[in-house]
Formats: structure tokens, sequence, C-alpha cells
């Protein structure tokens, strides 16, 4: 979610990469010499254990004018990668980057969530070549080094010149195997304790549904409960709402003549009778099959009060294909993840024109546009809208987040944002297991449509700031937190899938009972969503008073080189540049008092 740089002096991207990985054979000057590493341990959760582990391992941090590693200990859990060391200094830029996350609580400033990891390379000894590795790649005599590059454009490197025989052969067997497993169940997903109440609905239960459609006051919809054991509609949510003059029979044998065997579902409506639908394709391999779908549609347009025309929105030509929007994002990956100085100078040369080639901020747009004719079809000609889309699990989640986002104020609320989420892109499933490469990074299913969502929210609230409880730095948390296994929220492809791992979890584990722990629940547990919320909406303010401040300064001082001084003091004391400097004054005033309760609360 980066927007284009005003200030050309300050740099395109941050970087986490070491200027070069030579010389692994020679002690580095700023390595301590003597550590205890035996007191070394990483912080463990309830039922995460150690599967490896390696000393005097060697940690470069980011670009420098001199090479600076730091030495310690790197495990691997079934959990995380976890570096720990006792060493200094600490990466100012690395710190500042692990308090913006969420899951800074249970994640040390050098620990990374297996799940976060994207990609890992075998570095060759001079540090200048790299090797891809999977888990059936097969690994030389001596591992030199790793490169690991995260989903979040971070870049980390370890370096084993001065581990032991075998350690490093070992450690990186784990991190394979366990990076890239087969089964999400191998992963460190659930807690033995309930997660606490957040208020949260999880659109799994009736009565989430029929609040959503009293909030709404949407008519001639109803909760169907024909797939409450999820043995129907598989990618779909137990319970959801369909047009009330279709019975459940219909709608399972409708269902079939349909891609994913998603029937059409509503998600939002108004008062007056406009409904938002979600509608998966026709599946090409059943003739004859338009006269189902025409059926339909005529049940939707029936629902309508005043029987208005739906309007129809075939996303798989309006929008582009999920293929795009991976290569975009690949080219943004390759321009944020350079592997030397050179390569980055290089990047910074021509950051903005890659940027702008890379095709993502067109994809953005069009997303906008779709979303923004969208609305008006609903609030101005008060028209249903039908997003129609594949499996409807894609871009349609996007539209249909973006289109309440415009034109339902509650959406925009902290909890309303959550709301949304919770029923477009978890309940209705999206496949968030797959399209994150979750099990499978860079497979060819592999999409980032969550991050292109946040993209255009982040879009829309840079225009329009003061209409949303939220920030950019709570959308930049929500995609860190998108990668972490122990928000169970963002890690499986449907509601069957989550309830499938979860009784396999129990049935393998310890303990008789085993919780999931969405994100709502974890943030209702800690103050961090408070405090990057409270700052990022101080830092705007600070920003915009500062741009006034500057503004006002220039039209003062061009006014003295048009006037006579005595003028100049009449004018700005009385007039509307005096006036316009005390209302400012006043802000910033209480922008300072703001502040100081926040630093008092936060201690």
């Amino acid at each position: 979610m980066n927007s284009v740089r005003k200030n050309k002096r300050k740099s395109g991207f941050k970087s986490y990469i070491v200027d070069s990985l030579e010389a692994y054979d020679e002690r580095p000057v700023d390595v301590p010499e003597e550590i205890k590493e035996e007191s070394l341990d990483p912080i463990l959760l309830p039922d995460e254990v150690v599967v490896a582990e390696a000393k005097n391992v060697l940690k470069f941090t980011s670009l420098r004018t001199k090479k600076v590693v730091i030495l310690g200990k790197l495990f691997v859990t079934n959990f995380k990668l976890s570096f720990v060391t006792s060493s200094l200094p600490v990466d100012p830029q690395e710190k500042d980057l692990h308090s913006s996350c969420l899951h800074s609580d249970f994640l040390g400033l050098h620990d990374v969530s297996l799940t976060q990891i994207d990609t890992i390379y075998c570095l060759e000894a001079d540090g200048t070549k790299k090797k891809k590795l999977t888990s059936s790649t097969p690994l030389p005599n001596k591992v030199k080094g790793l490169q690991i590059v995260l989903k979040s454009f971070r870049v980390i490197n370890f370096g084993f010149a001065l581990t032991q025989s075998k350690e490093d052969l070992r450690v990186t067997n784990a991190l394979l195997v366990h990076r890239f497993s087969k089964k999400l169940d191998l992963f460190y997903l659930a807690l033995d304790m309930p997660p606490p109440k957040d208020g949260i609905p999880s659109f799994r239960l009736a009565k989430d549904w029929e609040r959503e459609l009293e909030r709404t006051r949407c008519q001639n919809w109803r909760v169907t409960k024909h797939n409450e054991e999820n043995n129907v509609f598989e990618s779909l949510s137990p319970l959801f709402v369909v047009p009330h003059s279709i019975t459940d029979s219909e709608l399972a044998k409708a269902s079939h003549y349909f891609r994913g065997n998603r029937p059409p579902v509503w998600c939002w409506g108004t008062p007056r009778g406009a409904a938002l639908v979600r509608m998966a394709q026709v599946s090409p391999n059943i003739s004859s099959n338009t006269s189902v779908e025409n059926e339909l549609m005529k049940l939707i347009h029936k629902s309508h009060p005043s029987k208005v025309q739906p309007t129809i929105l075939d996303l798989d030509n309006l929008l582009p294909s999920l293929k795009n929007v991976q290569s975009a994002y690949n080219k943004l990956k390759e321009l944020h993840t350079p592997d030397s100085t050179s390569s980055f100078s290089e990047s910074e040369k021509s950051y903005l024109s890659k940027w702008q080639t890379s095709g993502w901020l067109w994809h953005v747009q069009a997303c906008l546009e779709l979303a923004s004719n969208a609305s008006s079809a609903i609030a101005l000609r008060n028209s249903s809208v039908i997003l129609q889309e594949g499996e409807g699990r894609d871009l349609s989640c996007l539209i249909s987040c973006l289109v309440q986002l415009l034109v339902d104020p509650f959406t925009r609320t902290l909890r309303g944002f959550h709301t949304l989420i919770q029923k477009e892109w978890v309940a209705l499933g999206h496949p968030f297991c797959t399209r994150l490469g979750h099990l499978c990074p860079g497979s060819e299913d592999g999409c980032p449509v969550w991050l292109l969502f946040l993209d255009c929210v982040n879009q829309i609230s840079l225009r329009h700031p003061t209409s949303f409880e939220f920030t950019s730095d709570y959308l930049l948390a929500l995609w860190h937190a998108s990668h972490c296994s122990l928000f169970s929220t963002f890690m499986f492809d449907c509601t069957r899938e989550a309830l499938f791992t979860l009784r396999t979890l129990r049935e393998e584990g310890r303990y008789k009972e085993l919780f999931y722990w969405p994100l709502w629940s974890w943030w209702s547990q800690t103050e961090g969503v408070r405090t990057i919320l409270q700052k990022g909406c101080l830092t705007k303010q600070k920003e915009s008073l500062h741009r006034r401040r500057s503004d006002l300064q220039k039209r003062l001082s061009t006014a003295s080189s048009e006037s006579s001084p005595d003028t100049l003091k009449k004018e700005s004391s009385a007039g509307g540049l005096g006036q316009e400097k005390r209302l400012l004054q006043s802000e910033e005033k209480q922008l300072k008092d703001e502040e100081k309760t926040f630093r008092r609360e936060g201690q």
C-alpha cells in the first residue's frame, strides 16, 4: 500500500538486505569474542516445540557502508524461525517494523512465523550466487548461508561460517520440511484455551445474518440453513442469505449449474430494497444452463420491492485476471527485494517508473472505478447489483467490500470493518490459504487479492481520512497479521476446511480441547491495536498541521513583500490570515494535549 512519493530525497522503500555475503570464512570485526550461547533459548508458546537449532549463526543486518552482523542461535520450531542473540546493535529499521506488527506480543524482534516465509535461498560460498530451495531440493554437504524472503518484502540473511558441522544442514532441513508442509494441521494453529469474546459476529450462526438483515432493513431475503452441516455448498458458510421466494431444495438443485457449487448469495442491502449479491459464473461443463441462471436472476429481480431491474457486473471481463494481479505483485516483490547495493541503487533510480510499469496501480484504479459505479447504481438508481465472477470467491469479495465502504458508514468504523471482513472474506469463503500461499508459496493459484483490497481501502482513506476510524498503519498491520498462523482468521480456504483441521488437531493432540483464536480475539487482549490506531491518527494530524503552517508562512511572506509593514501588521492581526493563524495555533495546542494523554495511557 504505497503511495507516490512527494519528496524525492526520501528512500523509495526500506531495505533489509546486507551489502554482500562474501568472506564467510573471516570472522567479522563486530562479532563479540565471547557469548554465553548456552543461556540463549527461545521463548515458546504452550505446546510449541523446538525441531532443530544451530549455534554461532551470523545474522546480517540492513544495508550499511560497513558490514555489521549479529551472532546468536537459530531455532526452528513448529511455529517460527527464531534467532536469539545477546549481541548488539539492534537494527532501528527492524525494531520499528517489529513494534508496528500486532504479533509482537508472541514473536520476538528476530522471530518470523513460518507462514510469513515466501522463499528460501541457499547462498554459495562467495555470497554472489544463490539457489532457490524447496522441500525436495537436494542440499550440499555444507550450507554456507540462507536468504529468507518474507511476504512483507523483508529479506533476512544468515551465515553458517562459525557453525559446527551438520548443524547448518539440520536447521535447513527442518526449515524446509516445516515451512513447505502439505498439511495445515502441521502448523501451530490453536491453543488449549478458549478465546475471549470479541463481539465480532462469525456469520456461522443464523442470528448473525438475521441481525445484518435487520441492520440494513433489506426486504424479501431470508437465512437458509440448508448448508448447516457444510455438506451441500462446501466453500460457503453454514448459513447465508438467499431470495425469500426460493426453497432450499430449489437452491441445492440450482447450485450444481454454477462453478464451485455456489448459488447467488446476499451480501448487503438498503431499506429501499436494493441488494448487493455475489454470484458464481455458470459452469461450462453443463449444457443448456442459461435457463437456470435466468431463473435466479428473476428471483433476485422479484426480491426488489419496486421491481427495479438489477445491474449485472461481469467481473471476469471488467477487472484484471488473477494471473495479471499476481504478475504485478511479482514485479513489486522483485523491485523491493534487491540482492545487492548495486541492484538497490539501480532500483532506486527508476523506482517510480518501475512501480508504474508493474501494473499494480492500474489494477487498484480498475477496482475503485467499478466499485464507484456499483455504489452509484445502488445509491442513485436504487438498483440491485449482481457481482458475477468465477466461483464468486475472489474479486467479488473485494468489490462487494468497497461498495459497502462507500455507501455504509458503519463499515468505516473499526468494529464495522472487522464485521465486513469476517462476513465477506471469511464466512463467504475467500481461499486465503491458497491465494496467500500458506502451504505452497509461489504456486500458480496464488494471488494477493487481499493485498489489492487493502491497497484500495488505503487509497480511499487517504482521500477521506476523517471518514474512517482507522489509518494506513492499521491496514499494514492487517497485511502482516494475515501471514501469522496463530491468527486463524486468514489461514483457511473456507469454514469447512477450518472445522476439519481443528477436528484433526484435537484427535492428534494431547489436549481434549483446542480452540482457534481469530484476529479480533487477539486484539481484544492487547493494547497494540489501540497504539497503532491512535499513533497513526496523531501522525496524520501532525502532517496536516505542518502542511497548513508551511502554506500560511508562504502566504504571509508573499503578503509582506507586496505590502507595507503597517498594512501587513493590520491585515495579519484582524484579517483572514490572522484568523487562520489563531485557528492553527489552537489546533496545535489541542494536538499536543492529545499526545500527552496518549503517552500517559501507554505508560
